[in-house]
């Protein structure tokens, strides 16, 4: 799966998509959402070595969408990634 592939199952809520047998991603739960995060935390959450709960990273960039940590086939980080896009992790609502 790519991201172009995940961007567009995530375009629906959780909940709508469960509820009509969509497509649900392996790491997604009911009660997290990506909530905006600053890039240098962002940076931070890169280098977390976190196997039971595995850190999943979302960036906005020139009108992308990338994902990070997701094991898609390409993720990629640019320093331009870094610098300037909008980054966001995936945690719990609450």
């Amino acid at each position: 799966m790519n991201r172009k592939e995940v961007s567009k199952i995530m375009k629906s809520s959780f909940r709508r998509r469960k509820a009509a047998g969509l497509p649900i991603l392996d790491w997604e739960h009911s009660c997290k959402s990506f909530q905006m995060i600053s890039n240098n935390v962002a940076a931070i959450n890169m280098t977390a070595d976190n196997k039971e709960d595995p850190i999943i990273l979302k960036c906005e960039y020139n009108g992308e969408v990338y994902y990070i940590g997701a094991g898609l086939e390409d993720e990629e980080i640019t320093v331009q990634m870094l610098k300037n896009g909008k980054w966001y992790v995936y945690t719990w609502e609450d």
